[in-house]
């Protein structure tokens, strides 16, 4: 863990720098307003509903200790904080289970491609919030199991007071898990104590979040709709094709995971532990289908952006533990051609993204079909097993039908497109074999080193690339020289298509990117129709019409030609051009990646590296004051 951990810190500073967001930007737009007085609206204030990103702040006020500096240790706590959690929750799962499967899920939740499933795009961000709101939720779910509902609904609080909307769905969970045993929640000693919870949480909303960040009753719905729908990664699943012609980045297989979980789930009878897993599963279910229901329409702005089908990752969090136990069994006990298709899926997570191919579990899972078929088994087991992979078969069946199956080797069904994982069935056949010849008993420790060996290899192949390091270092360089030789109140024009960084180390405002102007500005985080209105006016100042871009289908392949548009225009554009925005809006600096200028500029070079040239325009202070009105708007932003 001390590796992954290491991988992931030792560049922080250069990822903060290029991709911006980070607790550094929150905590010194906070501390030094005066080096932002100019700066477009940019959302960071957002982190003020998290608990525990006012950490940061905290640290800085009161012991002047710098965000640079908490951030390593932070991401440090979050990994102890989510492994703890895992394991408590894997032997609170199956706690008769081998002490390797709790490693094992360890490995694939915290370093590996399983995560990666989730239908509104979201991953597992670290030195933010993300970890610890799932670590505290995967802790509620353990201490209700274990029948500690005090502690549950604390731990649930706590990620509420971190992430609401996760905690939110956490919740739900674990009220429906209550069921299993309905009697003991309606005792009067429970309902007061989740009456108390509510109280805190609703409390704390009512103290962090404005009641415009999430009703966007100044933003008209149809622009809101429109912009939203280009502009967003996470809202929208039926319009990115996750359910169609996008099917095998996430949905496939998620349902073979889902398929994988039911059959494991259910090979032993459910028990009040199962039921409640169980009934919290279906609720997910059920948040799943009305998040995608209403993504749908145009009906409430609020529930799409609480992205409800993000709830499968809960689903995916539980089916991980009960499919690593039950894949670790094959491969200790299962029948010869088992294990190495056993050993495939519990590897493939950490091959390609996101693992777990549908054709080897259909194999795995295949003789419950013949059972049903030839002995008309009729448990619960084998139809629940049998429907599922019906359902699989049909729906590869009609997306082959409409021309949506670009190959059967894709990693969503065989994963034979890796020539590295087309080794492994056969490799694994070849050892079990052997073994089997030889009486020996050795398979489950050549799988647990390939699967360690390949963990390492993972969390390589993660790293920034060399050019990637360069580029960054380049553009930290940039902001560390800007913060060093230019006035606070300065204001730079970014590269409108570097998102989100500038401000983190540069501590100096920004003009803006195109996300800012027609997302942030709109959709997400407020919806100010002046803001809005003012990053439309900066977004016109490119000559390009959006409309033709709204049209396009799906979303994401609309944004993505927009985003390249504005990359174009800003490197083609001319003196004459950048001039009239420093007269219009007081633009100090132009900030360009070199090897894309289309030609050179008579404004002077103030500075340059191998990647970045920053030129120089003379600004009047008299455009300070719209940026004073435009700042100071109430910035309370939501999650």
């Amino acid at each position: 863990m001390t590796y992954v951990w290491w991988q992931r810190v030792r560049h922080i500073d250069l990822q903060h720098a290029w991709q911006g967001f980070s607790p550094l930007i929150y905590v010194y737009q906070k501390f030094q307003p005066e080096n932002f007085i100019r700066d477009f609206p940019n959302g960071a204030e957002a982190y003020d509903a998290s608990l525990v990103m006012r950490l940061y702040p905290w640290l800085y006020s009161s012991f002047g200790i710098k965000p640079e500096a908490v951030v390593p240790i932070f991401i440090a706590v979050e990994h102890i904080l989510f492994a703890t959690a895992i394991i408590i929750l894997t032997r609170t799962l199956k706690p008769k289970t081998s002490k390797v499967v709790p490693v094992l899920v360890t490995i694939l939740l915290l370093a590996s491609y399983a995560p990666n499933m989730n239908l509104a795009r979201f991953g597992i961000v670290y030195g933010l919030y993300y970890v610890t709101a799932h670590s505290f939720r995967l802790l509620a779910i353990a201490a209700l199991l274990k029948g500690r509902y005090f502690l549950a609904g604390v731990l649930i609080l706590m990620t509420f007071l971190n992430h609401p909307t996760i905690g939110l769905m956490g919740g739900i969970f674990l009220f429906s898990a209550s069921l299993a045993r309905p009697i003991k929640i309606f005792k009067l000693r429970y309902l007061g104590f989740a009456i108390l919870l509510s109280a805190t949480a609703f409390l704390w909303i009512s103290l962090v979040v404005s009641p415009e960040a999430h009703l966007a009753n100044e933003i008209p719905k149809d622009i809101w709709f429109s912009f939203s729908k280009l502009g967003s990664v996470h809202w929208y699943p039926v319009d990115y094709g996750h359910f169609t012609f996008n099917h095998q980045e996430r949905f496939i297989p998620f349902l073979s995971l889902t398929l994988l979980f039911v059959y494991y789930f259910t090979r032993t009878p459910l028990d009040e532990k199962k039921r409640r897993i169980f009934y919290g599963c279906l609720a997910m279910v059920s948040l799943v289908c009305i998040g995608v229901v209403f993504s749908m329409t145009q009906l409430s702005t609020t529930i799409v952006k609480l992205s409800l089908h993000r709830a499968n990752d809960i689903i995916t969090f539980i089916s991980i533990i009960y499919v690593t136990d039950g894949l670790w069994q094959e491969i200790r006990q299962g029948y010869v051609w088992r294990r190495p298709v056993a050993s495939a899926i519990l590897i493939s997570p950490l091959v390609f993204k996101p693992g777990f191919p549908l054709a080897l579990s259909i194999i795995l899972t295949s003789p419950i079909v013949f059972r049903f078929l030839r002995q008309r088994d009729r448990s619960l087991h084998t139809l629940s097993v049998t429907s599922l992979i019906v359902v699989c078969i049909t729906l590869v069946g009609l997306y082959a039908l409409h021309g949506m199956l670009d190959s059967w080797k894709i990693s969503a069904y065989t994963g034979l497109a890796s020539k590295y994982f087309l080794l492994v069935p056969i490799v694994l056949v070849v050892v079990v074999l052997l073994l089997r010849l030889l009486h020996l008993n050795l398979l489950k420790n050549l799988v647990l080193v390939l699967f360690l060996g390949l963990a390492y290899l993972w969390q390589e192949s993660q790293s920034l690339s060399s050019q990637e390091i360069a580029l960054r270092r380049d553009y930290y360089r940039v902001q560390i020289w800007a913060k060093n030789n230019t006035q606070k109140s300065a204001l730079f024009m970014v590269d409108p298509t570097i998102y989100y960084g500038w401000r983190d180390y540069s501590h100096r405002s920004s003009f803006g990117n195109l996300r800012e102007w027609i997302l942030l500005s709109c959709c997400v985080y407020k919806s100010d129709f002046n803001v809005y209105q003012e990053g439309m006016r900066r977004f016109r100042e490119f000559q390009i019409d959006i409309d033709k871009y709204l049209e396009v289908e799906p979303s994401l392949l609309g944004f993505r030609q927009l985003n390249d548009a504005i990359r174009e225009k800003y490197y083609s554009l001319d003196d004459s051009w950048r001039l009239n925005i420093n007269q219009t809006y007081g633009v100090d600096y132009f900030l360009l990646i070199k090897d894309r200028m289309n030609h050179n500029s008579d404004f002077p070079i103030i500075y340059q590296n191998d990647s970045f040239v920053v030129l120089h325009t003379s600004s009047d202070a008299s455009y300070q004051e719209t940026f004073e009105n435009l700042n100071s708007v109430n910035m309370k932003f939501a999650l």
